[in-house]
């Protein structure tokens, strides 16, 4: 809970962060290496006043990759 921009904002200074966008009230952030700099990335974010109420590590597929790289799904 918070902004969502600001924490976005305050996610992408982290090193090995690639992109860092907000979604409504969720911020979606690519990162190399993510469950190792989850730790920044939190303390990043309390930077901003927000609460972080939950966290989801995903590992991409290649349909995530090839979204990443050109910009499109699969099916587009």
């Amino acid at each position: 809970s918070g902004d969502a921009a600001a924490v976005a904002a305050a996610c992408a200074r982290v090193d090995g962060v690639i992109s860092a966008d907000a979604e409504g009230e969720a911020v979606r952030c690519v990162v190399d290496g993510a469950a190792h700099r989850l730790p920044a990335l939190l303390a990043e974010a309390a930077t901003t006043g927000a609460s972080v109420t939950g966290v989801e590590v995903r590992e991409p597929d290649l349909e995530d990759v090839f979204l990443h790289l050109t910009g499109r799904a699969l099916r587009d």
